[in-house]
């Protein structure tokens, strides 16, 4: 999916259109990036429900260094139980994570989106949920 289709998914002042200009403008995504996205939609529903649906879109139809980003940031949201249950409830998000871990790619960052994409998944279980 090109920038301009993610980003007039979301408001593009908002967290979903920060985050979808850092994806497809090849920013970094480090921990201050990180921690300020997570900051910004705590508590705010409507950002976390934003912020969830570019996180599926880019781990749908991104690139693997896009889907690396998207799942730093999904897992980094997991800490947060009212993001955990946006990132559940996104349709689409859960099968994409279930195709990455199915469509392994012979990339240098291939162990780590695994590794990411497996835990996610895991934490996103509704047992999983319930005990966090």
């Amino acid at each position: 999916m090109n920038a301009a289709r993610r980003l007039s998914m979301v408001t593009p002042c908002s967290a979903g259109g920060s985050l979808a200009k850092l994806l497809d403008g090849g920013g970094r995504v480090d921990f201050p990036t990180v921690t300020d996205l997570c900051e910004r939609i705590q508590g705010d529903s409507t950002q976390m429900l934003g912020v969830a649906k570019v996180l599926a879109q880019s781990l749908d139809s991104g690139g693997r260094i896009i889907q690396l980003k998207a799942l730093t940031i999904a897992h980094e949201l997991l800490y947060d139980s009212d993001a955990r249950q946006a990132l559940l409830f996104e349709p689409g998000l859960v099968r994409a994570l279930e195709s990455i871990r199915g469509a392994k790619e012979d990339c240098p960052a291939e162990e780590t989106v695994q590794l990411l994409t497996s835990e996610i998944l895991r934490r996103l279980e509704p047992e999983t949920i319930c005990e966090l």
